[in-house]
């Protein structure tokens, strides 16, 4: 089961993974997208107070522009995370090549992926581990 995760000051992350690990979850989905130094602060924190009892998903949710989730991305300690999840555009697909390219935990693309060329065409991209396609 996985949950999203909203907290973003300390104690409220603390409190908040301690809440979700009681009610059974054992994945978290961080979004993330606003501020990569931010974002990469926060995602930390959640790393830290989870403590390797949970993993987590990164999700941009195509807000990252190709400087800032590249710099984000590369920050990232993979401990824990299974993915990071659509950093750039839908349609750049080169900018998230160049994310994934620089992202010590795999990339998932999301939005991009309609039909079965979009698979193609990204399992030849290096550290796109994963695609979601929606019925």
């Amino acid at each position: 089961m996985f949950t999203p995760f909203s907290s973003s000051k300390p104690g409220d992350i603390e409190r908040e993974v301690e809440q979700r690990l009681e009610e059974g979850f054992r994945t978290f989905k961080i979004k993330v997208g606003k501020a990569a130094d931010d974002d990469a602060r926060r995602v930390n924190s959640i790393q830290l107070a989870i403590a390797g009892r949970a993993t987590m998903r990164v999700d941009a949710n195509r807000a990252y522009s190709l400087a800032d989730a590249c710099r984000f991305a590369a920050t990232l300690d993979p401990t824990g995370i299974e993915l990071f999840e659509q950093p750039c555009r839908a349609e750049d697909w080169d900018a998230n090549a160049k994310v994934a390219g620089v992202s010590p935990v795999p990339v998932m693309l999301d939005e991009p992926i309609c039909e079965l060329a979009d698979i193609k065409r990204a399992s030849k991209i290096p550290n796109i581990g994963f695609c979601k396609l929606k019925l």
